[in-house]
């Protein structure tokens, strides 16, 4: 299998691309939310999905009040970087893939951030909580990492299909999650929860 060329990808794909980072714009998702520099690397997360733009824009809502944010499948750790520039005091990026987790150590470099394959300790006080996968992702990544927290107060994710929708927030439900808020982009949804 031929290597991925992350630089070439990214040139492609992500706005704002000098080489080296992309330059994101937030002030159109939230006035007065700066912007962001994200390094190209091999985690997903460049802002040309429309899973990342629609969970950036219900995350960027977020009044954090002390809570850490959890961010189940980082990627390339946009979600956290935005989180932390915007009020969020802590973060712990999750992710399985070992590409993905260099990728946010690189993002979030000199950012108050945990980068972890796994919750090692438990989050005791209450969290806010970002998954931007794909529905099955977020079942699995949530049975291994729910155990670790204590219950969410705001639960953000996108990455379900609009044709995925019913199954989907009867999962949610399941959980105890109620929705709050919904946005589109084309075939692809996210949410907000609260619990």
């Amino acid at each position: 299998m031929d290597k991925v060329d992350w630089q070439k990808q990214w040139a492609l794909f992500a706005p704002g691309f000098d080489g080296r980072h992309a330059h994101i714009d937030l002030e159109p998702l939230k006035q007065g939310a700066g912007s962001l520099a994200i390094p190209f690397g091999a985690g997903f997360g460049d802002f040309s999905h429309p899973t990342t733009r629609l969970t950036l824009s219900l995350l960027l809502e977020t009044e954090w009040r002390g809570r850490p944010l959890v961010d189940i499948g980082c990627g390339s750790g946009i979600l956290s970087l935005a989180a932390l520039k915007n009020g969020c005091h802590q973060a712990f990026a999750l992710d399985i893939e070992e590409k993905a987790l260099a990728h946010t150590s690189l993002t979030l470099q000199g950012q108050n951030a945990h980068i972890l394959r796994t919750l090692k300790r438990t989050i005791k006080s209450p969290v806010v909580v970002a998954m931007n996968m794909l529905p099955h992702e977020q079942e699995l990544a949530w049975a291994a990492v729910s155990p670790r927290l204590a219950q969410p107060e705001q639960i953000y994710t996108s990455g379900v299909l609009e044709t995925r929708r019913s199954s989907y927030l009867a999962w949610a439900d399941a959980l105890g999650w109620r929705l709050e808020k919904q946005l589109q982009e084309g075939e692809w949804l996210a949410f907000y929860f609260a619990s």
